[in-house]
């Protein structure tokens, strides 16, 4: 992975698209420490993964899967970043055909992203983020979707991640009655 990932930041499109992503070559140079990366770090990370397409698109999100393991990380993500992976994941994936059991690039990343939101109830910044309402139903939305899809991978996944959230969530469940409902209609 690291070598992989290191290849697409001294690539032209993170030049073009990113730019001088520095603080990030420095972090994956000086030991790919996962427990510490730099804020700063991690920003570049997340303004690649919004660049990045396919297979390199999938290895950044595995990466940040990993970072989420990690408190301090995973409260910078999630609380600076939010909107990122609101774009580069539920809204692309819902704009492409997931019942395509052919596409193995969509199957892929979209697996990878369900297993990257499952790490979200590994830190408790991670359980306080999500136990948001408007980010809980976005996660529950987003699950309801995955269970479209052609890949039984990806509908485990999804189904693994509904539990996790219903499971450790804190609030008040009439906030998210509304899209549970949906995502058991989904899973009927």
């Amino acid at each position: 992975m690291k070598d992989f990932i290191a290849k697409f930041v001294n690539s032209e499109t993170v030049t073009k698209e990113v730019g001088d992503v520095s603080n990030f070559k420095a972090w994956l140079e000086g030991g790919f420490q996962l427990d510490n990366i730099p804020q700063a770090a991690i920003g570049e990370l997340i303004e690649m993964v919004a660049a990045a397409e396919e297979k390199t698109k999938i290895a950044l999100i595995d990466l940040t899967r990993l970072l989420m393991l990690h408190e301090a990380s995973a409260a910078h993500i999630l609380y600076k970043h939010w909107e990122t992976f609101d774009i580069s994941i539920f809204q692309y994936l819902t704009c492409v055909d997931i019942t395509d059991a052919k596409n193995k690039v969509i199957h892929n990343y979209h697996l990878v992203s369900l297993k990257m939101l499952g790490n979200i109830y590994q830190t408790p910044s991670g359980r306080d983020f999500v136990g948001e309402a408007e980010h809980s139903e976005q996660v529950i939305k987003f699950c309801e979707y995955s269970f479209k899809s052609a890949n039984p991978r990806t509908v485990f996944a999804a189904a693994v991640l509904l539990f996790s959230h219903v499971l450790t969530f804190k609030g008040d469940f009439r906030s998210i009655n509304a899209a549970l409902q949906g995502a058991m209609m989904g899973i009927i």
